[in-house]
């Protein structure tokens, strides 16, 4: 992730996934490319989809940060 205090974009080899709500019943946010962080709020843009997600940080349940799944093939597995 590169950025300031401000705003986040997130590297090309990573996937970001922000859970809104209630534990158990929340919103996914996948693959969001760029966040940015307001008086009490976050806007969050996808990746694969124009628009912006606006969301207060108190519905911030969990957020997930992983590498992105590279294409080496299927491998045989026991």
């Amino acid at each position: 992730m590169t950025g300031g205090a401000e705003r986040y974009e997130v590297a090309e080899d990573h996937r970001v996934t922000f859970y809104l709500g209630k534990p158990g019943q929340a919103m996914e946010a996948r693959d969001v490319a760029t966040i940015a962080v307001g008086d009490g709020f976050l806007a969050l843009t996808r990746r694969d989809e124009e628009g912006t997600l606006y969301a207060p940080l108190t519905e911030v349940a969990a957020v997930s940060v992983r590498k992105a799944k590279t294409d080496e093939g299927r491998r045989t597995g026991f």
